[in-house]
């Protein structure tokens, strides 16, 4: 059994490889390999909500010269300009539209982004050195080198 509360940086290999059930020169079985990912699942992190389309618009607001925008509207409202308050009315639309595009399409492209870079890592499974991707890395003495190590 893992221990999620040990220091392992300050046990010896031999430690660390008695309490993970592994060597060191042949890495892990692929049958506790198995076991491991029914265990602890895919080595990601979880996806974290991100805001829906009415947390976007509401995020338009927040900016200090928007704010002062929609008071001024308001006022213009109160004291009967209806005129200039269309028009500041229109500019907060059409910035809150246009806003709210723009981040929808950065989004989308930077979740395009994530999912096409795939990480690997090298590492040493019964015995032999293969490479793997990282999110099916277990627990245990298994890595090698790798170009990142997520999770």
């Amino acid at each position: 059994m893992i221990t999620t509360n040990k220091n392992w940086s300050s046990s010896s290999i031999d430690n660390v490889c008695k309490q993970l059930n592994t060597d060191v020169k042949k890495g892990l079985s692929q049958s506790l390999v198995i076991d491991l990912q029914k265990k602890y699942g895919e080595n990601t992190f979880e996806k974290q909500k991100g805001l829906g389309l009415f947390g976007k618009i509401i995020a338009q607001f927040k900016s200090p010269l928007i704010f002062i925008l929609l008071l001024a509207g308001i006022f213009t409202v109160v004291v009967g300009e209806y005129a200039d308050s269309l028009v500041i009315f229109l500019a907060l639309l059409v910035n809150t539209v246009v806003g709210t595009l723009q981040e929808n399409k950065a989004s989308k492209a930077f979740e395009k982004l994530v999912k096409s870079q795939q990480k690997h890592a090298t590492i040493i499974r019964n015995g032999k050195k293969s490479i793997v991707l990282a999110k099916n890395l277990v627990p245990g003495v298994e890595k090698m080198s790798a170009t990142f190590f997520p999770a």
